[in-house]
């Protein structure tokens, strides 16, 4: 267990801290995972699906969020939140605006059968292209076990995500074997695009473990209230600037992805 602890306050550790305290002690849940009899085997997870569309960024555009991302880390600060993982914020590499939440089904035969109707279904959609509202958010995901920095899609990039997500929704309905709800349109109107990048796990997009953590729910909500402070937001040259384009939709079954489909450069009506 000694072992554990240290690689995991090195883990958690960063070298652009400086002076900060980032002593970190080991969760109870890793502490269990460790102090458990072996079992016989693992539950295995059941097949998931999932939707996204990437987001183009130029370099003048990483740049407006890497400035957003430090502005949310000084409010990390202020708020005295000390997430799991102390690796820095980013803004880099494919960002994406969820369309599904992980759509979970009965079985691999089902789960292969929605992606193929998906496929079939956003045939002749119209790309994503939308500006960015200026507050930043600070969201959980699904479970609530991660909260990341996101910026939510304009009015009119919401209404542009529904109809992709009705697309989505129509070929999950026609699907028999699905186990997740989903309401289409109620997730196009809390589409955005997650900002912060956790370093120490590249690609996986997230901002503080907030299940692991303590008084996690109040400190994140403190850290909203911060960064929607009337000089936190994006500035209006900053947020005119900040448009975003999605040019294709990705499926992934199980985390490996499926196909894509490359959208048309105006909305058709389905």
């Amino acid at each position: 267990m000694d072992l554990v602890r240290a690689n995991y306050a090195a883990d958690s550790d960063s070298d652009s801290q400086g002076e900060e305290d980032v002593s970190c002690p080991l969760p109870e849940y890793i502490s269990h995972m460790f102090r458990r009899a072996a079992t016989a085997g693992l539950r295995l997870e059941r097949p998931h699906v999932y939707a996204y569309a990437d987001v183009q960024l130029s370099e003048q555009q990483r740049g407006i969020l890497e400035r957003l991302v430090q502005r949310a880390n000084s409010a990390r600060v202020e708020a005295e939140f000390q997430p799991l993982f102390y690796g820095r914020l980013r803004a880099r590499r494919p960002l994406h605006v969820s369309l599904t939440p992980a759509l979970q089904f009965s079985s691999a035969a089902a789960a292969t059968a929605c992606v193929e109707r998906m496929r079939a279904g956003l045939a002749g959609a119209g790309v994503l292209a939308t500006a960015l509202e200026r507050a930043p958010r600070v969201l959980p995901n699904c479970d609530s076990s991660v909260a990341y920095l996101a910026l939510p899609l304009a009015p009119a990039g919401r209404a542009q995500a529904a109809a992709l997500t009705a697309r989505l929704g129509a070929a999950l309905a026609a699907t028999p074997g699905g186990l997740t709800p989903y309401d289409s349109a109620a997730f196009a109107a809390g589409a955005h695009v997650s900002v912060a990048e956790d370093s120490q796990n590249p690609g996986l997009l997230r901002y503080a473990r907030a299940k692991d953590t303590p008084g996690a729910a109040a400190h994140l909500e403190r850290m909203e209230t911060l960064l929607q402070a009337s000089d936190t937001p994006l500035p209006p040259a900053d947020a005119a600037a900040l448009q975003i384009v999605c040019t294709a939709v990705h499926l992934t079954l199980n985390g490996r992805l499926q196909a894509s489909v490359a959208l048309r450069t105006q909305l058709q009506p389905m």
